[in-house]
């Protein structure tokens, strides 16, 4: 199906129910917005579409949730440009809806004055949402503090680590086991630390036996009391050894040779490597598998040989567990540990790791204390539920809101879920894509697939249909299952990708360069590095933009690789590349300078900022220096810096100033600013999609990204990987006749062979592994709309095998090998080369992109650097020209700049310097000079003075959870001996909901408070308490 799936049907009855299959290219986030403007349809109209289902009550019972705040900005700029469209504004893009004109033009005015209450968020702030509803019950306060810097929690955690003394000896333990795990490095206190690091993300679950005590049930199980178990268990398998090879040797004439081999003279290291053969020979009872033709053996003789070898293998699997028990135990000591200690430092600084924050609803959830009576009510304010990329969903944010999707299933609401399991790349940070059916299933959802291809070349669609909905369904299976990697793998593969065929929608071919050489490893990087230049210097004669480009790698650290690449020939040395390196303000020189600067002028007599600054000429800027860090803001602080070092601004330092002023507005001090920045080393700005620069990043960042030309340089990753896994089995999977609950931490790899729940664990790892290694290879293959550039080696043995583990290279290989088969019906003209040396493939046309023209939307001309305010800017922008829409924008945006100058304003000395505070207030807050604004902003400072001035404590724009679910944000809340007033500015004309809302705030609040609405504009002052109500 292609289009608008969302509209209601010819009856008129609105589709409740949906999950929306949306391959690349599809047009996923139309039919997102499109599904949102038809809700908001069933609001302004409050009619039932059917008898089941409950129009939005208000715009906050819908709620669109998204993976990335990039999406989420995309889908209100879509919604917004869908109702300008149907309101007459601008050209309407929207195929089908049943808004008029009229209503789409009330919409935007409703929109635009309760802009606050449209939820469109990502999943992350989703769940802190529902953390807040959980404050109480998880020991928080809920003017907590979120932390996505997971590494300064871990690093305070594990100094306190190595400070606790009785810690001593399991550190050291600790670093023993690292040590027998080959764990390379010379520094013992930076492998702990790194390893920490590693094994740190381990989940810690109840019941869990210790070394000790699984030794104790072992010496139970054999009814022994060896002092030496390990010691014991050894000589028992040399012993079991003996007995077997007295009764082969008995029986010699009558054994196969080459058969009976394997069982002879068994050690640890032999059984280890059959012990999954010697176990199907016992299951099975089949000598005949050993003996020679016309062979026989006294069938109690057979029984001796069963019962002798079910012995090893018994004593094999104890001295395994044992050992692999005693190194995962010092591991799980230290994550244990290590756990408890950043429980530690959330607890004590008042903050949350927002990586935990899913995980700690979900175990409230799970609990017997019951669900909060604020979550409930959440459940009953949101309604009406769109998930953007819901492959991506992890399992714990999906168990946090299912109650809220049953309650709306059950209550007249709606569920729309969009996504693509072949897009399913982010399984290392818990994404789920089996949730996507499991879901369909339990909430009875229908489902559509997108058939249609809205952004690629006719070819470029029909070769990706080859070798994703053909080549992958029936060729790559059978390659796979050569490798014994996983049982089902090949069903679990035609489960993701059965949806995989599209329909090319676009009348260009498009074009599909593609080259894999057989490995060579003394010519790899050349191979790789010249072929780039290659592809480049073609495709800068034929007049592409440096903006027309896209190249995409597997992995972070190929990044540099590739643009040193490029900048090895002269001639490329000047272009422009974006990278998430260079979006990085901290990689900005002149960020750099100011950084330098400012640590220079708070501590001038340290001599490496003396050095620092006079190697980069900047000492005489610092000559007659009339900057004194105490008599400013932080923010004022780093303008004066930045006015000193006349630094022009860009993109870079507005960032950079939008990060101080929030640091400043949560009272850090400059010392701390400037090691924010050291620390936080991934604030970027956004990449302008005007910037003439080739952009370069990995596969993972692409995802939802389109180029007109695509190359990925090197092809060539593993589809999963075989380090080692620990995790937890049960001791009953061991100990045979034991029904105990307890479970045993170890790694999982070396007992697959001996334990069902090891087997079971390691195989489900390594499909997800070989599935989205799979699904990269598709996210990449996808990305381009006219031209598509490949490059990879691969390696083949003289058997004609792939070396394991396998790679993408190979299963490219494998597809362009088995090409033939398919190509009748597929519309491509291509051709092939294949030899010794590797193979060659080209389809499709090429033009000259000097005779092309590329449409570019001038609707709303933007800087996509990003701030709080800066996505209600842009939507607000679009706007300007509207006679209708104007005097609205304006009065919002004096309201939400006279909320912010206030905001910033905290205590005052005297009421003589209110001026000047105020004056301060515009500069701290970023907002421009103006004149009315100013005059009103004193006028209420000065009406409030007695809540300004001689208080004890204050706090603005502080959030705050009800019992009943909802989140409030109070202006203004002073505390003036031992009484709290709740300051609400008003300033549009009074209301008489307004009593109502303030009446609630100071219900939030366990102590005597007195409420006080301030009217701006009419500078009145109404006073709510207990005794006026």
């Amino acid at each position: 199906m292609n289009g608008n799936v969302n509209c209601s049907t010819e009856d008129n009855l609105f589709k409740q129910f949906l999950s929306i299959k949306a391959s690349a290219g599809s047009g996923k986030t139309y039919n997102l917005a499109s599904r949102f403007i038809e809700l908001l349809g069933l609001y302004l109209k409050n009619k039932n579409f059917s008898v089941a289902i409950i129009p939005p009550k208000d715009l906050s019972s819908i709620i669109a949730i998204t993976f990335t705040n990039k999406a989420s900005l995309e889908m209100k700029d879509r919604v917004m440009k869908f109702l300008k469209g149907l309101g007459g504004i601008r050209k309407n893009e929207l195929e089908k809806s049943d808004i008029t004109k009229e209503d789409a033009r009330k919409l935007l005015i409703h929109i635009l004055k309760n802009f606050e209450h449209i939820n469109v968020t990502t999943i992350d702030s989703f769940m802190n949402t529902l953390h807040k509803a959980f404050a109480v019950d998880l020991g928080v306060y809920p003017d907590y503090d979120i932390t996505f810097d997971s590494e300064k929690i871990f690093e305070s955690a594990v100094e306190m680590l190595f400070e606790d003394e009785k810690n001593f000896e399991d550190l050291i333990n600790f670093l023993n086991t690292l040590l027998i795990l080959d764990k390379d490095g010379m520094d013992g206190e930076k492998i702990i630390i790194k390893n920490l690091k590693e094994y740190h993300k381990i989940e810690l679950p109840e019941n869990v036996i210790s070394y000790d005590e699984l030794e104790k049930r072992i010496k139970g199980d054999i009814n022994s009391a060896v002092s030496e178990l390990n010691e014991y268990l050894l000589k028992e398998i040399n012993d079991l050894s003996d007995k077997l090879n007295n009764l082969i040797d008995k029986y010699d004439t009558m054994f196969n040779g080459n058969k009976i081999k394997s069982y002879k003279l068994l050690d640890v290291d032999k059984v280890k490597k059959n012990y999954a053969k010697y176990h199907e020979f016992i299951e099975n009872n089949n000598f005949n598998e050993i003996l020679k033709k016309g062979g026989t053996i006294p069938p109690e003789e057979q029984k001796l040989f069963r019962e002798i070898l079910k012995e090893i293998l018994k004593n094999f699997r104890y001295y395994l567990l044992l050992k692999y028990t005693k190194e995962s135990e010092a591991i799980f000591k230290q994550i244990e540990k290590l756990k408890e200690k950043e429980n530690d430092v959330q607890k004590r600084l008042n903050i949350v790791d927002g990586s935990q924050i899913t995980k700690r609803i979900t175990e409230i959830l799970k609990s017997d204390s019951g669900v909060p009576y604020a979550f409930c009510n959440l459940g009953e304010q949101i309604m009406h539920y769109l998930i953007d990329e819901f492959q991506d969903t992890s399992r714990d944010q999906f168990e946090a809101i299912r109650p809220l999707l049953e309650n709306s299933k059950g209550s007249g609401g709606s569920i729309f879920i969009v996504g693509d399991k072949k897009q399913s790349i982010y399984g290392w940070r818990g994404g789920d894509y089996t949730l996507f059916d499991e879901v369909d299933n339990d909430f009875a959802l229908e489902s559509i697939t997108l058939k249609g291809n809205y952004r690629s070349g006719k070819d470029i669609v029909n070769f990706n249909n080859i070798c994703f909905a053909k080549a992958l369904l029936n060729d790559i299976p059978e390659l796979i299952k050569k490798y014994d990697i996983s049982e089902n793998l090949s069903e679990e593969i035609k489960k993701v990708y059965s949806d995989a065929s599209q329909i090319p929608v676009q009348d260009f071919k498009g074009y599909i360069n593609i080259h894999l050489k057989k490995r060579n490893d003394e010519d790899t990087d050349d191979f790789y590095k010249n072929r780039l230049i290659r592809i480049l210097e073609t495709l800068f004669k034929r007049g592409a933009n440096y903006s027309d480009i896209m190249i995409l790698v597997r992995n972070n650290n190929d990044i540099e690789t590739v643009v040193d690449w490029i900048h090895s020939k002269d001639q490329f040395k000047n272009i422009p590349f974006i990278t998430d390196g260079n979006l990085k303000i901290i990689n900005n020189f002149n960020i750099k300078k100011i950084l330098l600067a400012s640590s220079f002028i708070i501590d001038p007599e340290d001599t490496f900022y003396i050095k620092s600054v006079e190697e980069l000429g900047l000492l005489n800027c610092f000559n007659d220096l009339n900057i004194y860090p105490s008599g400013y803001s932080p923010y004022e602080f780093f303008l004066s810096v930045i006015d000193l070092l006349k630094i022009e601004n860009d993109l870079y330092l507005k960032r950079f100033l939008e990060e101080v002023a929030q640091l400043t507005l949560k009272g850090k001090n400059i010392r701390e600013i400037i090691e924010y920045f050291y620390e936080n080393q991934d604030i970027s700005i956004s990449s302008s999609d005007e910037a003439d620069a080739i952009r370069i990043m990995s596969i993972h960042k692409s995802k939802g990204l389109q180029s007109e030309i695509v190359i990925l340089p090197i092809f060539d990753w593993e589809l999963y990987k075989t380090d080692r896994m620990y995790d937890y089995i049960p001791l009953s999977d061991v100990l045979e006749d034991y029904a105990g609950e307890e479970k045993i931490f170890t790694t999982i790899n070396s007992l697959k062979d001996i334990s069902e729940t090891a087997k079971n664990i390691y195989e489900k790892k390594i499909k997800s592994q070989l599935i989205e290694g799979l699904n990269l290879m598709y996210v990449a293959q996808t990305r381009a709309v006219r031209e598509l550039y490949i490059t990879g080696m691969f390696s083949k043995n003289l058997s004609g095998s792939y070396p394991r583990p396998l790679r993408s290279s190979a299963i490219l290989y494998e597809m362009l090998d088995n090409l033939e088969k398919y190509e009748d019906g597929s519309g491509i003209d291509y051709a092939i080369e294949k030899n010794e040396m590797g193979i060659f493939f080209v389809c499709g046309e090429l033009k000259d992109f000097g005779s092309k023209s590329f449409e570019k939307n001038e609707d709303i001309k933007v800087n996509k650097c990003y701030s709080p305010d800066s996505i209600i800017f842009r939507i607000r922008k679009s706007f300007i020209d509207e006679p209708d829409i104007e005097d609205l924008r304006e009065g919002m945006k004096l309201g939400t700049d006279i909320h912010k100058l206030l905001s910033v304003i905290r205590k005052i000395d005297d009421e003589k310097n209110i001026e000047a505070e105020v004056e301060r207030a515009f500069k701290r807050s970023q907002i421009l000079y103006d004149k009315k604004m100013f005059e009103m902003v004193i006028n209420t400072v000065r009406d409030l003075k007695d809540y300004f001035i001689d208080i004890d404590d204050c706090w603005t724009e502080k959030e705050f959870v009800t019992k009943s679910g909802n989140i409030f944000r109070v202006d203004r809340i002073v505390k003036k001996g031992s009484f709290f007033y709740i300051i609400d500015y008003k300033t549009g004309d009074p209301k008489e909901e307004d009593r109502k809302q303030v009446d609630i705030y100071r219900r939030l609040i366990p102590y005597e408070t007195t409420g006080i609405i301030y009217y701006i504009k009419k500078g009145e002052k109404l006073y709510v308490s207990s005794k006026s109500n």
